[in-house]
């Protein structure tokens, strides 16, 4: 019954795509434009990585010669303000090496902090936080206020179980995993934290990825005909059940995943946890690797219920299952619902969904234009702001292989950047010979923040067996910023959950506070509006997560401000 059902469905798909038209999008691969005109060089993002003090450098144990798909994965970067001294501070997992004997084994490098002191200077502090101790072999980093005492925490993720990094307060951290009971020996890769159950306390989702391990490392030929061996692709494998941890409130977590209702055996690598249906509690979306991805519907307690394939969100525009990788959650079309971006492997469709808005998942990849960018590169972590300040928002993506010798493309890729048109399309942003998106990487995390405090989204990603990269916008913007920092009360202290309506002359636009999202990384949780000839005052409207409504007047362009749950008044926090 089950087969007969995805077949129908499967069908339905192809109808609606035969309905909403078949042409293919144009090709991302050039700048240049078809006309043979100049491409318009309207972004510009200025690599500052030499002069800003950061060093950080990601190994993945290649050149122990295993071959292992453990070194296909890469590490994220967190952005947050470990001291609240109103700089952004950066953290990044070290990875590990791969260690020949009998038996082999691993050996975790520690992580990278490093902490701001204005304009776009850095500098490390790993030993005095803390931090700089070998755990384990590392992947992700997500960043959350875990016990709601002011300060955000850190939790890593790797192979063999996470850490948990309590902040002291003091720009110290102390490892807390195991007193908290967070125990999980899987091998986990992204993490995104929410309150599913509305105690106000975070929860936990890790997505676990495959079975491999040293004893079930196969050797697989190389597709490039000048090398014998390489990474063996995931259907090699058997994925892992994820884990779901519920918070008990007094800084412990009690594992819910089989009571909450998870499915088993995804090859989890990306999580974004947001109220996808707009009904006041958190839903959850999970980007797995050659098997369906799911969407976890939530119940209003905690439990869940898997429905990707029922409202169209599980496979692609053909009914196929794709590589995915990294997550956003975003209106795209303006319509105030949350959309779904899947980036994706190469030679499939980077996928768009359209929430419909009656529980139901458009795939719009090819009316959007985005479809392309999916034949040409392994796309990995992603990010949705308002680069231009345009009034709506563009995405950015770390493309890299993951396969060392790859027979039609390359190793080190492009990463991307694609306009938003404003027409419900894309269109790849073009760059002169010398930025970072016309250079190759083989780039895996992604996160952004206003790392300057110009008022723009700057971008860090990181470099698998390579130094992370910093890049400063210097993009003309167009509008001038609302930038809105929510502080939960009665809710979660990072305010997850919650979404912000601004009211303005040419239409309402929202921003989603989620957990998780991207590739093994964490951005910062502010919410940021640009306003373009629109007036000089504006009102919004904060939905929290538990449903309270909080109406915010008097916003004023380039400004900033601290949104106390609860609190009448908005705090002014910087004006430019």
């Amino acid at each position: 019954m089950l087969h007969t059902f995805q077949v129908r469905l499967c069908l339905s798909l192809a109808l609606l795509l035969l309905g909403s038209g078949c042409s293919k999008s144009p090709s991302p691969e050039s700048n240049t434009q078809k006309s043979g005109t100049e491409p318009e060089l309207k972004f510009k993002f200025q690599n500052i990585t030499e002069s800003s003090g950061v060093h950080a450098t990601y190994d993945n144990g290649r050149d122990a010669g295993f071959y292992a798909i453990l070194e296909s994965m890469g590490g994220g970067v967190g952005l947050f303000d470990l001291d609240k001294d109103g700089f952004t501070d950066l953290v990044f997992p070290g990875g590990g090496k791969l260690i020949k004997g009998d038996p082999p084994s691993l050996e975790g490098l520690p992580l990278q902090c490093y902490r701001g002191l204005g304009d776009m200077k850095w500098s490390d502090t790993s030993s005095l936080t803390g931090l700089g101790q070998p755990q384990r072999y590392t992947h992700g980093v997500s960043i959350a206020d875990f016990n709601n005492d002011g300060f955000d925490d850190i939790l890593v993720t790797g192979y063999g179980g996470v850490d948990l990094w309590e902040n002291n307060g003091d720009g110290t951290f102390f490892q807390v995993a195991e007193q908290a009971e967070l125990i999980d020996d899987s091998w986990s890769t992204s993490a995104g934290w929410g309150d599913l159950d509305g105690d106000g306390s975070l929860d936990l989702y890790l997505t676990h990825y495959v079975d491999w391990s040293f004893d079930n490392n196969p050797k697989c030929p190389s597709p490039s005909p000048s090398h014998d061996e390489d990474v063996c692709p995931p259907r090699r494998f058997e994925g892992l059940d994820d884990a779901l941890f519920r918070s008990t409130g007094n800084g412990k977590f009690q594992d819910m995943s089989e009571a909450w209702g998870l499915a088993k055996k995804g090859k989890g690598l990306g999580v974004v946890l947001a109220d996808i249906d707009n009904d006041f509690d958190l839903d959850i979306y999970v980007a797995n690797d050659t098997v369906d991805n799911f969407l976890y519907i939530n119940d209003g307690t905690g439990k869940l219920e898997e429905s990707a394939l029922l409202t169209g969100c599980a496979v692609d525009f053909e009914g196929k299952t794709n590589g995915s990788m990294g997550l956003e959650f975003f209106d795209f079309d303006g319509d105030l619902l949350g959309d779904l971006w899947v980036t994706n492997y190469e030679h499939e469709s980077a996928a768009l969904y359209r929430n419909q808005g009656d529980g139901n998942f458009l795939h719009m990849s090819q009316d959007a234009g985005v479809s392309a960018v999916g034949d040409l590169f392994v796309s990995f972590g992603t990010l949705t702001r308002d680069f231009d300040g345009d009034a709506d928002l563009d995405i950015a993506i770390a493309n890299g292989h993951v396969i060392y010798h790859p027979n039609k493309s390359t190793f080190e890729q492009q990463s991307t950047l694609l306009e938003n048109k404003g027409d419900q399309k894309f269109q790849r942003a073009a760059f002169d010979d010398t930025s970072f998106f016309s250079e190759r990487h083989v780039s895996r995390g992604l996160a952004g923040g206003d790392l300057d405090r110009d008022g723009r989204t700057d971008l860090v990603f990181t470099v698998l067996n390579g130094t992370a990269q910093i890049l400063r916008n210097e993009t003309a913007i167009k509008g001038e910023r609302i930038r809105l920092k929510l502080i939960g009360t009665a809710d979660n202290r990072n305010a997850i959950g919650a979404r912000v309506v601004l009211h303005a002359s040419k239409g309402d636009r929202v921003h989603f506070v989620i957990g998780g999202g991207s590739y093994l990384s964490s951005s910062e949780y502010d919410c940021d509006f640009y306003v373009v000839d629109e007036g000089t005052e504006f009102s919004a409207t904060v939905f929290w997560p538990s449903g309270m409504m909080q109406k915010l007047n008097n916003l004023k362009p380039a400004t900033d401000y601290f949104v106390v749950q609860g609190e009448a008044n908005p705090m002014q926090q910087a004006t430019r």
